[in-house]
C-alpha cells in the first residue's frame, strides 16, 4: 500500500479526486481500487510525528514491508541566482533543528525529481541575509514535518520506503507572503509531476522493494563478491536492494562486479573499504 501524508488538506486537494480517495475519518483517506490512503497529519514535527506512528500503528497484524510512504507537502527555500519557486525535490538530507541530528532517507527508488536537503524545524523559517547556509548548495530547503515524519516512519516501514517530495511556495529571492491559497495553487500546478512520480512508484512497488525477489545473478559470483568486499549481513541486505532495482533497470550486475574485479577494488583490505566500494556502486546504479 502506498501511504501519502501532507501537513495541510490543501497541499493535496488535488490528489483526491485523481485517486478516487474517500473520506475515512476527518483526516484520513482512501482508495482500495488505488491500494492508497492518505493521511492529513497537521502542522509541525510532534503533531506529524503522531499522526504516522498512530495510521502505522493501527496496521496490526498487517505485513508492511511492501509499504511505501511519500510525504508530500509545501516548502520555503534558500537559493540563490534564481528563483526555484513551483520546482519540485526530493529529499535526501533532514537536518533536525529540534534534536541537532541528521537523517538521510534512502534513494533506491528513482522519482527522477532534483535532490536537496531540507532544515525540519518547529516554527516557520525567517528568511535572513546573513543566511550562510547555502556556501556548499544552490538550494536548501526548509519546512517543519520532515523531521517528525522521518521518526515516526523509521518504527514501522525500510528504509528505502520513505519517500519526502517537497514543493517549493516561496523562497528567498521572492519573499512573497504565503498564504494558503498561493499554497494550493503552487502544489495544483505540481499536481501531474507529482502523480507521475505516484504511479510510478505504484507500478514498480512490487518489482523493486518485494522482499521474495529474486535476482538473475550469478549465486556464486555474488557469495565471492559478498565475501571479498568484507560485508556484513546488513551491508548484504542494502546492496541486494540495489542489484534488484539495477535489474529492473536493465543493469547487468554481472558487469558491474566483474568490473571492480578488473580495476583491482576487490578483494577489499576491511569493512570500511567494502563499505566505500558499495557506496561507490550504489551511486552508479541510481544514476543511470
Amino acid at each position: 500500500m502506498i501511504t501519502i501524508c501532507a501537513a495541510l488538506e490543501s497541499e493535496v486537494s488535488w490528489l483526491k479526486e485523481r485517486y478516487e480517495l474517500k473520506k475515512v475519518t476527518s483526516d484520513l483517506y482512501y482508495s482500495e481500487e488505488n491500494n492508497m490512503r492518505l493521511l492529513i497529519t497537521g502542522i509541525g514535527p510532534m503533531r506529524a510525528a503522531i499522526s504516522v506512528a498512530a495510521l502505522f500503528g493501527s496496521d496490526k497484524g498487517r505485513n508492511l514491508s511492501r509499504d511505501v510512504l511519500i510525504n508530500i507537502g509545501s516548502c520555503g527555500a534558500e537559493c540563490q541566482g534564481k528563483s526555484v519557486v513551483g520546482e519540485i525535490y526530493r529529499i535526501n538530507k533532514i537536518s533536525d533543528e529540534l534534536n541537532h541530528k541528521t537523517y538521510y532517507p534512502d534513494m533506491i527508488i528513482n522519482t527522477g525529481f532534483k535532490e536537496a536537503d531540507i532544515v525540519s524545524d518547529n516554527k516557520i523559517f525567517r528568511y535572513d541575509k546573513d543566511f550562510e547556509g547555502l556556501s556548499g548548495s544552490d538550494v536548501i530547503l526548509h519546512d517543519e514535518e520532515a523531521s517528525g515524519i522521518y521518526l515516526a516512519a523509521i518504527r514501522f516501514l525500510k528504509q528505502h520506503n520513505i519517500i519526502f517530495l517537497k514543493v517549493v511556495s516561496d523562497d528567498s529571492l521572492t519573499r512573497d507572503d504565503i498564504t494558503i491559497e498561493k499554497i494550493k495553487d503552487v502544489m495544483e500546478k505540481s499536481g501531474d509531476r507529482l502523480s507521475k512520480a505516484i504511479d510510478e512508484i505504484k507500478d514498480n512497488i512490487d518489482k523493486s522493494i518485494g522482499e521474495s525477489d529474486s535476482l538473475k545473478a550469478d549465486e556464486k559470483l555474488l557469495c565471492n563478491f559478498f565475501k571479498d568486499s568484507c560485508a556484513s549481513v546488513t551491508m548484504q541486505s542494502e546492496m541486494l536492494q540495489y542489484f534488484r532495482y539495477a535489474e529492473l533497470e536493465g543493469i547487468k550486475i554481472e558487469n558491474i562486479i566483474k568490473l571492480q574485479y578488473e580495476k583491482g577494488n576487490l578483494p577489499c583490505r576491511n569493512k570500511m573499504a567494502g563499505k566505500k566500494l558499495m557506496k561507490e556502486i550504489e551511486d552508479f546504479i541510481i544514476t543511470q
